[in-house]
């Protein structure tokens, strides 16, 4: 009986300890990632302003070319994909949003608020391979510096995926911009989105 009540406790101190340690790995893992934010594109969801993309937008659809493109910048990205989440919306708030870009790949970062508790940076890649298509992909989700378990990434990456080919579908299907997006290119510094009639 003794034995049995040393291994509960070893069991119970494990689990108490464990939580603490995954925080202080979060926590280390915090402080380094704010020292290197400048080396980051950013954008503060409270201090952000209204971009318009109406002109440019409006040439690309009644541009006279066959071919055509239209261009955003990674800030320019940021404030589309902050349009996408509301202010206080099932308890989540997204207080700043971070992309570190490469050719064909971003990671964008996202410093919400969850029920109260503060600083929680939710991250995910991007991904476009380089064949030309409009195709577009999450590869992967992350909790800070920790990738989160299949049992949790597979449905969320599943649900947005199938939201981002979806979005491309009606675009496309029902000529929102007039033209059939043929390719999305994911560059260094911008997004390029080429359409053809």
């Amino acid at each position: 009986m003794q034995k049995l009540f040393k291994i509960f406790v070893i069991f119970l101190v494990i689990l108490i300890l464990f939580p603490i340690f995954l925080t202080g790995i979060y926590l280390l893992w915090q402080r380094e990632f704010a020292s290197n934010l400048a080396t980051k594109s950013c954008v503060s969801n409270n201090s952000l302003n209204e971009v318009s993309f109406d002109e440019r937008i409006r040439d690309f659809v009644f541009s006279s070319d066959r071919s055509d493109y239209i261009q955003f910048t990674k800030e320019e990205v940021l404030y589309l994909i902050s349009s996408e989440f509301g202010k206080g919306e099932n308890d989540i708030v997204v207080e700043d949003m971070c992309v570190d870009s490469a050719k064909g790949a971003w990671k964008v970062y996202l410093n919400m608020t969850v029920a109260g508790i503060r600083n929680v940076w939710f991250i995910f890649d991007v991904i476009k391979d380089d064949r030309e298509t409009a195709e577009l992909y999450v590869d992967s989700l992350y909790l800070g510096n920790f990738n989160l378990p299949s049992f949790i990434s597979s449905p969320l990456k599943e649900k947005i995926n199938k939201g981002i080919s979806d979005a491309l579908i009606l675009v496309n299907e029902n000529s929102f911009s007039g033209r059939n997006i043929t390719n999305i290119e994911l560059l260094e510094e911008d997004v390029v989105i080429k359409g053809v009639y």
